[in-house]
């Protein structure tokens, strides 16, 4: 449960960062906590559950952009997509979690107007 709990905040970077814009980005991953959650039983202790967790994240988005099916979505490359998860992976939760937060500072010294942007 702490591996899970525990890199959230890089998970859902890495989503946005696949997805950008995307309203959909806390269904997608609360739809890969499920799915983590009902195959931990699948999980190998000693292997990275880190890595596997991204793996799920990634073919839930890829999920999620296949039933939208509209020609006006960003697509991200595949090898893209895995250099990004290979990026966040490397991260510590700390920074991560720093991150995010300087972020939310910035974005909140926007105007509503640019920040929609």
């Amino acid at each position: 449960m702490a591996d899970l709990t525990g890199h959230q905040a890089a998970l859902h970077a890495f989503l946005t960062s696949i997805l950008p814009g995307q309203s959909a980005v806390d269904d997608i991953l609360q739809q890969a906590n499920i799915y983590l959650w009902e195959h931990r039983a699948d999980f190998k202790p000693g292997t990275s559950f880190k890595s596997w967790a991204f793996t799920v994240a990634r073919w839930q988005a890829r999920a999620w952009l296949t039933k939208q099916k509209r020609g006006n979505w960003l697509i991200v490359d595949d090898r893209l997509a895995e250099a990004l998860s290979a990026s966040f992976e490397a991260a510590s939760p700390e920074e991560s979690t720093d991150s995010i937060h300087a972020l939310r500072v910035c974005l909140g010294k926007l105007k509503e107007s640019d920040r929609l942007l």
